[in-house]
Formats: C-alpha cells, sequence, structure tokens
C-alpha cells in the first residue's frame, strides 16, 4: 500500500525555512521518500492525500512522557523512546 501526501508545508527540522508543495511518501506504513520542487510522487495505485494550506512533521509522533518519582509511567513509554 502506497500513500501519497502531498502539498504540504513540510517542516523539517534540519532546514533553515518550511518548505511549500512538499510531499511525502509512505509505503507500508513508513515514511519512504520526501519529495520536494514540485517533484511528482503520485502514480500507480497510490493513494493520493492532498493537504493543500496545512503543516506537514514527517516521523513526528508523541514524545512527551509522563515521569512519576523519575521513571517512565508505562513500559511501553520506555520501550519506545529506546
Amino acid at each position: 500500500m502506497r500513500t501519497v501526501i502531498k502539498n504540504a508545508t513540510l517542516i523539517d527540522c534540519v532546514q533553515p525555512a518550511p518548505v511549500e508543495h512538499a510531499s511525502v511518501v509512505i509505503e507500508d506504513g513508513r515514511i519512504a521518500e520526501i519529495l520536494t520542487g514540485g517533484r511528482e510522487a503520485g502514480k500507480g495505485d497510490s493513494t493520493i492525500v492532498d493537504i493543500a494550506g496545512a503543516y506537514l512533521l514527517p516521523g513526528l509522533w508523541d514524545v512527551h512522557g509522563d515521569i512519576d518519582d523519575g521513571t517512565w509511567v508505562s513500559d511501553r513509554s520506555r520501550d519506545i523512546a529506546r
């Protein structure tokens, strides 16, 4: 399964400024490619999601963790943080 999120304003922590009109290609639930500069990403049986006007932070997930007495609250959070 391939999904293409297109026309995003991409926030890339490595770049000095947001990148407009970017596309993120997701294959099998993982980011496979990030395209910029108007490169076409949709092909074949791709599911296309146009998010024009929205911002996208690829790879961002819930990275906060609640701490109780200096330890992770849940084992799942601790496993994810490794």
